[in-house]
């Protein structure tokens, strides 16, 4: 018995005078599927359509490209032809036309001075990858800002970030991240009028932005930021400034009990002044005979223990409270500039600390102890510090005690009511009156560091040394 064949729909026929293309019919899991059919140069090309009336608009478009190529192709040799085919075989996955590719080679090419468009276009996909996330200037600037909160750094530098990140976008208004050039940051770097040590530390301060960016992968990861391509200014070379003891007398002399505390601890421990707007009443252990640098206090994050002078404690026992910032730091400028400015005082930049560790320095020629009492490295203190002052001017500096009518006068000075903290409970020992100078041979009447019998039992757990040992390192 014979089996019926299915019958098959013909094809719709679309043509011209010269080609034609036809439209089958075939079954589709959704539905019938056209697939229209048709030569180009020697090959035969198909395409599928869901929609018959799309696959007749097509073959309609394709007849017209045809006739195109027909036309172009009566005046080509057969060379011509060939290369013509094989172009349009080559450009056939881009989905353009054969003229459109030609026009947007010869642009780039022109632009390209005749160099290779390949590897321009390699270059690109590695350095400017379109995957690659893009935000404004002033976004990324909030994300880093938000991560170093995150972070938990300090104040300070949180308002450093802030302050640099403010003058790049002021600098940069309009540009993104890839119009960047280290040419045009040193130049607008040169521009702002600052000393190299503050444009080192603008500086710095973008390098880590673009670390950062490059961890958000904002940046290639692979290659150095435009930041790190930055000049890196040449440091001048300061002399080492400080006040003779006939200074800071008067300077001591004049201040209000607020920023007197700040003086005094400045010239007679040499915090810096981060650390001093750090510092709160309880760190200073009285009778223990030292001021407590918590490591997140210091510049180096190292906790480390400062000798109260005598001269030291006869200025900040009498209106010392038990707790309370000694002054914020927030508000530190402020303060000393007012104080300043109201005495008519010319302002010595850092010379607190650099006197003090100079008279240290001199009174005890030991650069590793007095390193680890001031945060530095014995190679700075030696550099800098050596032989700038007299033991006698050291001598004289440490003997510096407040006078007659102490602290009432200071009391006066200050315009806001505070309350002298009540000490009569707190046993001290009584300050050492200065004395007129004394001869060479006589040692100085000055107790820098607490007695062997009073050594900070916390130190152990920072050093691992014993008491023997920790004596000898600071008592020497």
């Amino acid at each position: 018995m014979e089996m019926k064949k299915t019958k098959k729909n013909p094809p719709v026929v679309i043509s011209d005078e010269h080609n034609e293309i036809k439209i089958y019919t075939t079954a589709g899991r959704a539905g019938p599927l056209y697939q229209i059919s048709y030569y180009r140069l020697g090959e035969r090309q198909r395409k599928t359509f869901a929609d018959l009336n799309e696959a007749k608009r097509e073959s309609r478009m394709i007849l017209g490209r045809l006739a195109g190529e027909r036309v172009q192709s009566r005046n080509l040799s057969a060379l011509e032809m060939e290369s013509f085919a094989a172009a349009a075989r080559t450009i056939e996955a881009t989905g353009l036309p054969l003229h459109v590719c030609a026009e947007l080679f010869a642009e780039a090419h022109r632009i390209m001075g005749g160099h290779s468009i390949t590897e321009a276009a390699k270059y690109y996909m590695k350095h400017y990858d379109p995957k690659r996330p893009r935000k404004p200037l002033s976004e990324l600037a909030e994300e880093f800002q938000a991560s170093r909160r995150a972070l938990g750094v300090c104040e300070r530098y949180r308002s450093s970030v802030k302050s640099t990140l403010k003058f790049f976008m002021d600098g940069f208004k309009g540009k993104s991240l890839d119009d960047l050039t280290a040419v045009e940051l040193d130049e607008w770097m040169g521009r702002r009028n600052l000393c190299n040590l503050s444009r080192n530390g603008y500086r710095n301060t973008l390098i880590a932005f673009g670390n950062f960016l490059k961890k958000r992968n904002y940046l290639p990861a692979s290659k150095p930021s435009v930041f790190e391509g930055m000049m890196e200014w040449r440091n001048e070379v300061n002399p080492v400034t400080i006040f003779s003891p006939k200074e800071m007398r008067s300077l001591l002399d004049a201040a209000s009990v607020h920023i007197l505390p700040m003086v005094a601890i400045g010239a007679f421990a040499g915090l810096r002044t981060a650390e001093i707007g750090r510092l709160d009443w309880k760190h200073i252990h009285f009778k223990r005979g030292f001021i407590e640098c918590e490591a997140a206090m210091t510049k180096t994050r190292k906790r480390r223990l400062v000798p109260i002078s005598e001269n030291l404690r006869a200025w900040l026992e009498p209106i010392a409270p038990k707790s309370g910032q000694v002054l914020a730091y927030s508000k530190f400028a402020g303060t000393l500039f007012r104080f300043l400015r109201r005495r008519k005082i010319d302002w010595k930049r850092n010379a607190l600390r650099h006197s003090y560790i100079s008279n240290r320095l001199a009174l005890v020629p030991d650069t590793a102890r007095v390193a680890l009492e001031c945060g530095n490295s014995p190679n700075v203190i030696f550099q800098h510090y050596r032989e700038l002052v007299t033991p006698e001017e050291a001598q004289e500096w440490f003997n510096i005690f407040p006078g007659a009518g102490y602290p009432q006068c200071a009391l006066s000075r200050s315009k806001r009511k505070y309350t002298l903290p009540d000490l009569a409970s707190q046993p001290r020992e009584e300050p050492v009156q200065p004395t007129a100078a004394a001869p060479e041979t006589q040692a100085p009447n000055i107790i820098l560091l607490p007695a062997a019998n009073t050594v900070a039992p916390e130190i152990v757990g920072d050093t691992g040394l014993d008491d023997a040992e920790i004596r000898r390192a600071l008592l020497g």
